[in-house]
């Protein structure tokens, strides 16, 4: 009797079998190919094939599937260290590194608001927008949100310089008439024509400031015991 042990590797001994009755009764089965054999798996083994088995896949090692998904885990993560944002991006605050620049204030947090600006990508128009808007809240008595003023842009690529001019009107009918303001306006069309970051983020931290309320300086409080007969006078 010749048992089938592998399909690569068999027995010519003959061994009885209680359940096979007597030996000439035995018959020589021929060994059917499986779905996942090959004709060469039949054939005889070369003599560095002699020691290989033929392994079903339900015999395969349990980790393997999970070796599989630790390396796609591995590789899915790599692809998005790659592919993700490094770093503060346009619009926040250190964004630019390697470059010296400065804003001049007569209040100090509009002067810090126009830094973090310049460090976060803006241009100069930009930090001097935020400055202004923050100062006009924290020293409204330098930054009125009534007056007017102008800016002179340098254009280095273009080298040309450029004005924009928003000075109120003169009042008319005599003293003491209010102008009409020119700085809102006129900061707007400074950002259309060189702003560089959204409007609404600039004009954030002086809405902050005017929401929650802030300690006024010393320079503001001088400002307002210097005025506080007139502005006790005005109804």
């Amino acid at each position: 009797m010749i048992r089938s042990i592998s399909a690569s590797r068999t027995s010519d001994g003959a061994r009885p079998c209680p359940a096979a009755g007597p030996a000439r009764d035995a018959r020589i089965r021929p060994v059917k190919p499986r779905p996942t054999m090959s004709a060469r798996t039949l054939q005889a083994p070369a003599p560095w094939q002699a020691e290989r088995r033929y392994r079903s896949p339900e015999r395969q090692p349990r980790f393997a599937g999970c070796l599989r998904l630790v390396l796609a885990g591995a590789v899915l993560a790599a692809l998005c260290a790659c592919g993700g944002p490094s770093g503060p991006q346009v619009g926040e605050v250190g964004y630019v590194t390697g470059f010296f620049g400065g804003v001049v204030a007569d209040e100090p947090r509009a002067a810090i608001v126009g830094r973090d600006v310049l460090t976060a990508g803006g241009r100069a128009s930009d930090a001097a927008i935020a400055a202004y808007f923050t100062m006009a809240v924290t020293m409204p008595s330098a930054a009125s949100l009534g007056g007017g003023g102008a800016c002179v842009m340098h254009d280095f690529y273009e080298k040309r310089d450029e004005a924009v001019v928003f000075l109120p009107g003169l009042a008319r009918g005599g003293a003491g008439l209010g102008v009409v303001p020119g700085n809102v306006r006129g900061l707007f069309a400074l950002h259309a024509r060189y702003g560089r970051l959204p409007w609404a983020n600039l004009l954030r931290p002086a809405e902050l400031l005017a929401r929650d309320g802030h300690a006024i300086s010393r320079a503001f409080a001088h400002d307002l015991a210097r005025e506080a007969g007139r502005l006790g006078a005005e109804p």
